[in-house]
């Protein structure tokens, strides 16, 4: 599978990171198809999340996210890498 980045508009009033987490699992829990939802990253201030996805391809984590009413903005493909000194 490969990694994907869902970017979504987070009101001020509803920043709650826990709940942002919660609504994305809930998304790749009830896919058809296997998500697996990694983690969630809340800017407050720029009232914006991102949250990260491994998933067959980005059209399967839009459908996903609709499904629980939830409106990414963009879906990235994406690559990671740890820091050299990183600890796993």
């Amino acid at each position: 599978m490969t990694l994907y980045v869902a970017e979504r508009y987070v009101p001020s009033s509803s920043a709650d990171v826990g709940g942002l987490v919660r609504l994305d699992r809930s998304a790749a829990a009830r896919s058809t198809v296997p998500i697996r939802h990694l983690r969630t990253w809340l800017l407050a201030a720029d009232e914006t999340s991102f949250s990260l996805f491994d998933a067959p391809s980005a059209d399967l984590v839009r459908a996903a996210g609709l499904a629980v009413g939830l409106r990414y903005s963009r879906i990235s493909e994406a690559s990671e890498a740890a820091s050299e000194d990183h600890d796993e």
